[in-house]
């Protein structure tokens, strides 16, 4: 694709790509403390409504538009709550059970809505 097609496609000439990290929420590479307490805060709050005995969790990794150099004013931050199915006594029911719960979750609370609060 040349770059005169690039710029003629409207959803990718959409795409800003900025030399820093957004200044809402970064500063320079780390990330606003606040912010960060914030997303922690959600994170314990998903782990506490799995309610799986066992359940640990391996790592936590932020994701998303805003923990990147293509933000906008609609971005938002996506945190996986990464942990080892294999872990668990029912690893197959499990997956399946995480599937809805973060369904379920994404219903009920949005990750922008709970950041605007800070």
């Amino acid at each position: 694709m040349f770059l005169g097609e690039f710029e003629k496609d409207p959803i990718k000439s959409g795409i800003k790509f900025h030399d820093r990290l957004s200044p809402k929420v970064w500063r320079g590479t780390e990330l606003d403390p606040k912010v960060r307490e914030r997303l922690l805060q959600i994170a314990d709050l998903f782990i506490e409504s799995i309610d799986i005995p066992n359940f640990k969790v391996l790592d936590i990794v932020l994701t998303g538009s805003l923990a990147n150099y293509n933000y906008t004013d609609f971005s938002d931050f996506d945190l996986h709550v990464i942990t080892r199915y294999s872990d668990l006594e029912c690893d197959d029911l499990a997956q399946a059970f995480y599937q809805a719960k973060k369904a379920i979750w994404n219903k009920k609370k949005s990750l922008l809505s709970n950041l605007k609060r800070i």
